[in-house]
């Protein structure tokens, strides 16, 4: 009986790590894609092939980090919304402050209660 239980473990085991290893392949498709076009023109395991490769260029030059561009596009034309955001965010502070005294004054209360009732 262990044993068969063991062995459903196993091949249950084995099944999520097969389909989590698909999913990882599939993820990484388009990255893979990226390295293998930029290192194409090098011949693998060459010291320039493994600098490259290591370097953090190839990521740099095909998503450009440091272009602020289209973050700053993003950024005005959901202007309003960010600030309706910002403005949610102050009222949730304001009422999480009252929401804190408010239980804090009610725990105090029913404390009180609760040592009446015992005496």
């Amino acid at each position: 009986m262990g044993s068969l239980r063991s062995s459903r473990r196993v091949g249950i085991r084995c099944y999520y790590t097969n389909r989590y290893l698909r999913k990882l392949k599939q993820g990484n498709a388009p990255l893979t894609g990226i390295y293998r076009s930029a290192l194409a023109k090098l011949p693998e395991g060459s010291p320039e092939y493994q600098a490259l490769a290591e370097s953090g260029k190839i990521w740099e030059n095909h998503f450009r980090p440091q272009n602020l561009e289209p973050y700053l596009a993003a950024q005005s034309k959901l202007k309003e919304t960010l600030k309706c955001v910002d403005e949610l965010q102050d009222i949730m502070l304001e009422w999480d402050h009252r929401f804190n005294s408010i239980t804090r004054s009610l725990v105090a209360q029913y404390a009180r209660q609760h040592e009446y009732q015992k005496s």
